[in-house]
């Protein structure tokens, strides 16, 4: 409870430190967007493309390797990579280039960041819990608090005590074989860690359908327009404000099946993978 009225501190639009933080962002943004020559703005678009055509190549020179050598999955999954960097060439480089070519991005960025303080149409102090500003609207705030949370919190005690039960003999044996820092945790933390791992995927799956009835109660009540209702939460309103119990019963069932479904599907193919 005291977390859930920390991060409500934390997101209130007039003085919650994520706020703060980002309207001094944008104001350092735009008091250097003020100063910068504009020959900084035509190198960083020049840089950009230049990257992006290098990048291209690289790509296209391994994709001839790979059609040389391996499958028909390794070349599929080459030429999706060339095609998400070229898309995100000919957006974010062209878009840079045209600004800066055209004299526009130095002249028009102080003033777009001035009066509104606003960064790429998106208002720079947002209120988290309503569906206006900085694209980030009350579900997707509780989003980040329970990412954090959950990272931070049971998992990350789980983990550490799964790293610690790994044998040392094995992080031996493999530095006596020449792997390196990125092939002990590939070949040898990891797979050690596969039983943790299948656990926190299944508490996690049950936690998610399950929970969520605190942060919708004391930080958005629902709402906007029942953004952060979870089924925990539309089961007590049904139940307890409505005075609905049959109806709030019968999804208390279909989440109970819902919950015991994906649970079987996490053990039918998630427990080939855990060393006993």
């Amino acid at each position: 409870m005291a977390l859930l009225i920390l991060w409500a501190q934390l997101y209130n639009p007039h003085f919650g430190l994520v706020n703060a933080t980002i309207d001094g962002a944008l104001g350092t943004v735009q008091d250097a967007s003020t100063s910068l020559p504009a020959v900084l703005f035509h190198s960083a678009a020049g840089l950009i493309w230049l990257g992006g055509l290098t990048l291209m190549a690289y790509w296209a020179w391994r994709l001839a390797t790979v059609v040389r050598h391996d499958g028909v999955e390794a070349v599929i999954g080459h030429l999706l990579k060339m095609a998400v960097v070229l898309w995100l060439f000919l957006e974010a480089g062209g878009v840079f280039v045209a600004w800066a070519g055209a004299g526009r991005f130095q002249t028009e960025l102080p003033q777009w960041l001035g009066s509104t303080r606003s960064l790429l149409g998106f208002l720079s102090l947002p209120e988290y819990f309503s569906n206006k500003g900085f694209g980030l609207g009350a579900r997707e705030a509780i989003m980040i608090m329970g990412i954090w949370t959950g990272i931070g919190g049971n998992t990350m005690l789980l983990y550490l005590a799964g790293i610690s039960n790994v044998p040392p003999e094995l992080y031996e044996a493999a530095e006596i074989d020449g792997a390196g820092r990125w092939a002990r945790f590939k070949h040898v933390t990891w797979p050690q860690l596969a039983p943790t791992t299948f656990f926190v995927v299944i508490m996690a799956t049950i936690g998610g359908l399950q929970g969520g009835f605190e942060q919708a109660r004391v930080m958005t009540l629902g709402g906007p327009a029942g953004t952060t209702t979870t089924l925990a939460y539309y089961i007590y309103t049904a139940a307890f404000e409505q005075l609905n119990m049959g109806y709030a019963s019968a999804v208390a069932w279909v989440m109970f099946a819902l919950i015991f479904g994906l649970t079987m599907i996490n053990w039918r193919f998630g427990n080939q993978y855990v060393n006993y």
